[in-house]
């Protein structure tokens, strides 16, 4: 499986390392010997909004490659959803797992993938996401069909998991959870 997390300048830290994390401990677990997470950027490098620098280990277009792409957030999402050159990386189909945080999922809405969906965001995007005529839910996760959506930062361990269910099944997913929940949480 591949998955690729789309970010860029910018990007608000917790809602890529969190999901970066929990997307890899798939492999870091020995639970599947086939997944690889990518880091997609048409930059060789990139820096968060808390100063942090990171890699590109794909290119943007590679997206339509992917099994599952996942949006990240953060101040630039409003600049590039007025960039073409930037959006038409993003042909995805309707066989692959998408998910967004926060304002990244106004870059689904630009690429036209929230058209008559439900879907949440970041609550100063809501009406930003009406824009575009999508159907916003005022909840911290929206699940429409094989599209996900997370709302504020600490949403992203649940579309990391949504992820790892859709690409792997529920027994994964709960043995990635089950590694990092606080000792004695059911």
């Amino acid at each position: 499986m591949k998955i690729g997390i789309v970010v860029f300048n910018e990007f608000t830290d917790l809602d890529f390392y969190l999901p970066w994390d929990l997307l890899n401990r798939v492999r870091l677990l020995n639970l599947s010997n086939n997944w690889k997470v990518e880091i997609l950027g048409d930059d060789a490098q990139y820096t968060s909004a808390a100063g942090l620098t990171l890699m590109a280990t794909k290119p943007y277009s590679f997206a339509t490659e992917c099994d599952a792409v996942y949006f990240c957030s953060g101040s630039k999402t409003k600049e590039l959803i007025k960039n073409k050159k930037f959006l038409d990386n993003f042909k995805l189909v309707d066989k692959q797992i998408i998910a967004a945080i926060d304002s990244g999922a106004l870059i689904l809405a630009a690429i036209g993938l929230l058209n008559g969906k439900k879907a949440t965001t970041y609550p100063t995007t809501f009406e930003l996401l009406k824009g575009f005529g999508v159907n916003v839910q005022e909840l911290p996760f929206v699940i429409d069909g094989n599209i996900a959506t997370g709302a504020r930062c600490l949403s992203g361990d649940k579309l990391a998991l949504w992820i790892i269910q859709k690409l792997a099944g529920a027994d994964i997913s709960e043995k990635v959870f089950d590694s990092v929940k606080p000792l004695n949480q059911r």
